[in-house]
């Protein structure tokens, strides 16, 4: 957050096991003695940290509670401190805002940064990668054009997260350049999830990392799916799992 000093961070409360507000409440103490639904940031340690934005499932719980199990539920209806919940931000939108925001927009130059992605950390310290507009854009074109995106139709399953380069330029991204479908079997991997989109989407194209696809080649319901229509996949694996 130091390091690259940003001024707003959005985040969801929680996922799977992981709690994000409780570990931003370890970062930031302070947050425990703020007033619930009020983001508003002011720490020495974090100078240019301004808003703390949540993405409560309050909402989606009151719509979806029937179809998700009880573990689910436990521990999201509730305030968060210190923090602003997204769908109350979306609100405070007005027409001046919006022009604003068109106004930035037009401004906008292809070698402006857009994001920054950070290395895994493997191999030393994680570190920073600013990528600009014209890089993920160029980067999506040519990885679509080199696997023929631009000459047929193509459905191409995304098992992979959006936040990591495979997942959210050479997938999403690269589909959109193309005007290809992606389908996206699950909210992260799930290696049953996965077969069955290849089989009801008739996907032609399978992304994946060698631990998925190992993952989805050993589950015991492998065999009950058609995947005749896949053409393509993409990641280095050993000979032996592209046989099998």
């Amino acid at each position: 957050m130091d390091k690259v000093g940003i001024k707003a961070l959005i985040s969801p409360s929680s996922f799977k096991k992981s709690n994000y507000y409780a570990s931003m409440t370890e970062v930031i103490p302070e947050l425990a003695n703020k007033p619930e639904g009020r983001g508003e940031m002011n720490v020495h340690y974090f100078p240019k940290f301004r808003h703390f934005i949540i993405i409560d499932r309050n909402d989606e719980e009151k719509s979806y509670s029937k179809k998700k199990p009880i573990a689910l539920m436990i521990g999201v209806l509730h305030d968060f401190r210190g923090a602003w919940r997204y769908s109350d931000v979306i609100k405070m939108g007005t027409e001046e805002d919006r022009v604003k925001l068109a106004n930035i927009e037009r401004r906008v130059q292809p070698d402006d940064p857009v994001n920054i992605q950070y290395t895994s950390g493997t191999t030393g310290q994680p570190k920073g990668a600013t990528l600009t507009h014209h890089n993920v854009v160029n980067n999506a074109y040519f990885v679509g054009r080199r696997a023929g995106y631009n000459e047929k139709r193509t459905i191409i399953c995304v098992p992979n997260p959006l936040y990591h380069c495979f997942g959210c330029v050479m997938g999403s991204l690269s589909a959109c350049v193309h005007l290809q479908t992606c389908v996206f079997p699950a909210p992260s991997f799930d290696a049953l999830a996965a077969l069955q989109a290849i089989h009801e989407e008739k996907c032609t194209t399978v992304y994946g990392t060698p631990t998925m696809y190992i993952d989805m080649l050993n589950h015991p319901r492998y065999k009950e799916f058609d995947y005749t229509s896949i053409t393509s996949g993409a990641f280095h694996f050993q000979t032996q799992q592209f046989k099998s």
